[in-house]
C-alpha cells in the first residue's frame, strides 16, 4: 500500500463518529434527573427560608395604615376587634347568656300579659259561638280593677269578653276605653273577691321611655298569634324601623327579626323587662308601634280626660316634594287632613296649610307637633304660623289655637 493511501486510511478513522451505546445514554439522563431534582429541593428549601424571614417585614411594609393585627396567646382563641358601628355585636357566648337570661325574664314578664277570649252568642260544652276572637292584651294598672290594654278591633261588638289570666284564671272584663284614631282599647276587669292568690301572680308593664332604637338590639315578643296559650320567643331589633304618622302624632314603627306568619297583635319588650313596642298586625315579621309614642294616650284613657289634641295630619315638606310638585314650598308640616270640629279647625287652619312655626318653636316634622302637644294641657292657646298657598307664592298667617282634649269613647 502507497503512503498517499496509509495517510488516507488515518484521516478516515479520525473522522469517525464515536456512537454511545443505549446503556450509556440511560445512564447519563439518570445522572441528570437526579441532579435537578437535587438542586429543585435545594433552591426550595432556600426560598421558604427567605419567605419566612421576610413575610413580616413586607406586611408591616405594604398594609394599610388603618388595619391591626392581633396578636393570639397560646392556647387562646383569636380575637377580632368590633367594628364602629351603630349596631351592637353579639358573640356565641354572649347569645348563650342572653337566653339564659330571657328565659328567667319572661317568666316574669308573662305576668302581665293575658288572653283575650271575646266572642258573640253562647259558648259551652255544647255550644260554639258564633263569631269568636282570641288576642292578647297587657296589664297597664292593677288595683282594685286591672286595666288591660289590647286592640279594639278585637272586642268591638262583642257579646262577652273574658279574659284568661296566665293561672288560667278566667274572668269577666267590659270595655272602659277606647280611641278610634290609634285602635287601642283599655278593658276592666274587677278583681274584688278574687283570691289574693291569684292577684299576686299578676304584675302591670312598665312602659318603656326610650324614643331611640338601635339596630340589634335584644327584644322578646309575648303574644297570642296562634289563638292558644301565650307564646313567647326572642329577636333582634332589625335597622329597617321606620316612621309612620297619624292625627297630632308619629309613631316610630319597630321591625324585628321575629318571624310569625300574619301576626296579628302582641307586645314586644326590651331585655329589662319594660314594653317597648305594641303589636297592630304584621304580615311575615313581627312590627310594633313604639310603646313611647302611646303612652300618653294610654294614660289618657285610663284617667277618662282624654288626649290634648290639634287635629292635624300631615307630612313634612321635602326636597323630594318640592320636585314632584314643582312648588318652592316652606320648610314646615304640609297639612293633609283637619278633623272636623277640632282646636285646628275652629281656628281656621285647613288641608293644604303648612304649619311653620308653634309659638317660637319652628316646626319641620310631625315629631315636633307631638311634642308640642305632650308639654300643653287642654285650655292653653297657642300662636300657629301657617303659610298658605295664593296663584304661585305662599302667604303667611298667624291663627291662634285653643287646646281641647280629644275624648275617649267610654
Amino acid at each position: 500500500m502507497s503512503e498517499v493511501d496509509n495517510q488516507s486510511e488515518r484521516h478516515n478513522y479520525i473522522n469517525e463518529r464515536v456512537v454511545e451505546t443505549p446503556r450509556k445514554r440511560l445512564k447519563r439522563l439518570i445522572k441528570k434527573v437526579i441532579l435537578t431534582g437535587f438542586f429543585a429541593v435545594i433552591f426550595g428549601v432556600v426560598a421558604c427560608v427567605v419567605f419566612v424571614y421576610l413575610r413580616p417585614i413586607l406586611e408591616s411594609t405594604i398594609s394599610n395604615p388603618g388595619e391591626t393585627t392581633t396578636t393570639v396567646p397560646d392556647n387562646e382563641e383569636p380575637t377580632t376587634e368590633e367594628p364602629t358601628t351603630s349596631e351592637k355585636i353579639y358573640t356565641a357566648e354572649d347569645l348563650k347568656n342572653l337566653y339564659g337570661q330571657v328565659s328567667k325574664l319572661t317568666e316574669e314578664m308573662k305576668k302581665s300579659v293575658v288572653t283575650i277570649n271575646a266572642y258573640t252568642g253562647e259558648k259551652g260544652i255544647f255550644q260554639t259561638p258564633e263569631y269568636e276572637i282570641i288576642s292578647s292584651g297587657v296589664i297597664v294598672s292593677k288595683n282594685a280593677y286591672v286595666h288591660i290594654l289590647a286592640l279594639y278591633n278585637n272586642v268591638k261588638d262583642m257579646d262577652n269578653i273574658k279574659i284568661i289570666l296566665p293561672d288560667g284564671t278566667s274572668l269577666p272584663a267590659e270595655i272602659a276605653a277606647y280611641d278610634e284614631v290609634t285602635g287601642l282599647v283599655l278593658l276592666s276587669v274587677n278583681m274584688i273577691g278574687v283570691d289574693s292568690e291569684i292577684t299576686k301572680n299578676l304584675a302591670a308593664a312598665d312602659f318603656s321611655n326610650v324614643s331611640t332604637f338601635s339596630s340589634n338590639e335584644p327584644v322578646i315578643y309575648i303574644g297570642n298569634p296562634f289563638g292558644m296559650n301565650v307564646y313567647e320567643t326572642i329577636g333582634f331589633l332589625n335597622s329597617q324601623s321606620s316612621v309612620i304618622t297619624g292625627m297630632d302624632n308619629s309613631y316610630e314603627l319597630l321591625r324585628t327579626d321575629i318571624f310569625i306568619s300574619n301576626c296579628q297583635d302582641g307586645f314586644v319588650f326590651d331585655i329589662d323587662g319594660e314594653l317597648l313596642g305594641i303589636v297592630t298586625g304584621s304580615e311575615k315579621v313581627v312590627e310594633a308601634i313604639a310603646a313611647v309614642d302611646v303612652k300618653h294616650i294610654v294614660e289618657g284613657m285610663s284617667s277618662g280626660k282624654g288626649v290634648v289634641y290639634l287635629g292635624v295630619t300631615g307630612e313634612a315638606v321635602t326636597d323630594e316634594i318640592r320636585q314632584i310638585s314643582g312648588i318652592d314650598m316652606p320648610n314646615g308640616v304640609y297639612v293633609t287632613d283637619v278633623a272636623k270640629d277640632s282646636p285646628a279647625y275652629v281656628s281656621g287652619i285647613r288641608k293644604g296649610d303648612i304649619i311653620t312655626k308653634i309659638g317660637n318653636s319652628p316646626v319641620k316634622s310631625m315629631a315636633n307637633i307631638k311634642t308640642c302637644l305632650k308639654n300643653n294641657k287642654a285650655g292653653n292657646k297657642l300662636n300657629i304660623i301657617v303659610s298658605r298657598q295664593n296663584g304661585d307664592k305662599f302667604e303667611t298667617y298667624s291663627l291662634s289655637v285653643i287646646l281641647t282634649n280629644r275624648k275617649v269613647k267610654i
